[in-house]
């Protein structure tokens, strides 16, 4: 333990030579931390959003052409579920959860 403390204090009274001290090697690295986590959080908004619009745009292009033939098949109703929970997931709702509830009162027949 004491050998430990006698490498910090070395390496601090090194770093002070050069005019930094623990503390601010410190700040400088938490600075970067964080300036690279806004970086990856901005990064991970935008996939959100983008997968958020491309499950909208699918729920409501299949919903639609299911209502305008007034039926549905197992197959589509099982893929829609699948796209709605992720799409619900992520938050969305609004006309996309309109027509998911329509498509689902939609007779099935076999396709």
């Amino acid at each position: 333990m004491i050998s430990i403390f006698h490498h910090v204090v070395g390496l601090n009274t090194l770093l002070e030579t050069f005019g930094y001290s623990m503390a601010g090697i410190l700040v400088m690295i938490f600075r970067a931390i964080r300036k690279y986590a806004k970086k990856i959080n901005a990064k991970i908004m935008a996939i959100e959003t983008s997968n958020l619009a491309l499950l909208h745009w699918h729920i409501y292009n299949t919903c639609t052409a299911m209502i305008e033939r007034e039926y549905s098949t197992v197959e589509e109703l099982d893929n829609l579920q699948y796209f709605w929970q992720a799409y619900e997931a992520l938050g969305g709702n609004g006309t996309g959860e309109l027509l998911y509830e329509q498509a689902r009162k939609l007779p099935i027949k076999d396709q």
